[in-house]
């Protein structure tokens, strides 16, 4: 079997479409994982990522942090407590930091994601005690192998990436992952989520299926949590199809099956000469 390498994102890439994942790899078009992704232009989902989300998860994850105990009696005092906890000791630093380089809006953008942090993790530890926070941007990486009755189908991919945030309860084999999006829940690329390749990823190495919640940070009261049994499904349901156009997409022997999608070709700056270039790029 031919064993080839690829990221979360670059996979996340191809859910969109996998033509686009063949822009950026063979192409050489590095902008083309902002096909179909969008937002108001007010919050960054990266920046709340980067300095409030994984500020809160290495806090609560590492017993030698100056934050973890007031962390643990913030967890102890319910949602209010988490939310006073995340504003006073995460948000106000930063925003006293950094506010010079941002805008009015964007700042109070992220004081509300940060309430919705506070939010999404309460909603967990209501049902789980004893709960173990993972280090955020924790590394995954296992392989997938294809398995088929014809040898010449068959093919091995090494996956990996770095999940935002995962909380998890040994003692009730229970877990929940979190994803955070800078975006609308209208955005094209939302529905494909990466977490699911992740949820996958935690599923095989610690044989915990977790529950996933996706939280919209330019939404004013919006996130999706998908339950375990929903996440299995999609998980046997869409990823072989997933992970064998990413394949399709690497060796370039065929044009990955692929359903055209009239929506996003209507804004991706590729499509004017995209079947041309299909058509040099695949074999068949």
């Amino acid at each position: 079997m031919n064993g080839l390498s690829i990221s979360v994102s670059d996979i996340a890439i191809a859910q969109r479409c996998p033509f686009l994942l063949a822009h950026k790899i063979h192409l050489d078009k590095k902008s083309a994982w902002r096909v179909g992704k969008k937002s108001n232009g007010a919050f960054y989902g990266s920046i709340f990522h980067q300095h409030i989300a994984k500020t809160f998860f290495k806090a609560a994850s590492n017993p030698k942090s100056p934050l973890h105990k007031k962390l643990l009696m913030a967890v102890e005092g319910g949602r209010e407590s988490l939310s006073k906890f995340i504003l006073t000791e995460i948000f106000f630093p930063f925003s006293k930091k950094e506010s010079k380089n941002f805008k009015a809006e964007q700042i109070l953008s992220i004081a509300q994601a940060s309430d919705k942090l506070a939010r999404a993790v309460d909603n967990f530890l209501e049902r789980n005690s004893a709960v173990h926070f993972a280090l955020p941007e924790g590394k995954l990486q296992d392989h997938y192998v294809h398995q088929t009755k014809n040898k010449f189908e068959k093919f091995q991919l090494l996956i990996s990436g770095r999940y935002d945030a995962f909380i998890f309860n040994p003692a009730k084999n229970e877990a929940r992952l979190f994803e955070f999006k800078g975006l609308k829940k209208t955005d094209l690329s939302v529905p494909l989520s990466q977490s699911l390749i992740y949820a996958w990823l935690i599923w095989k190495d610690t044989k915990i299926l977790p529950s996933i919640e996706v939280i919209y940070l330019e939404e004013e009261n919006f996130s999706n949590i998908f339950a375990p049994g929903i996440v299995k499904d999609l998980i046997i349901n869409t990823l072989p199809d997933l992970f064998k156009a990413v394949y399709d997409v690497l060796t370039c022997r065929r044009r990955p099956m692929f359903l055209k999608d009239e929506e996003l070709c209507s804004v991706c700056k590729f499509s004017k000469t995209c079947e041309r270039n299909m058509e040099e790029l695949f074999l068949t």
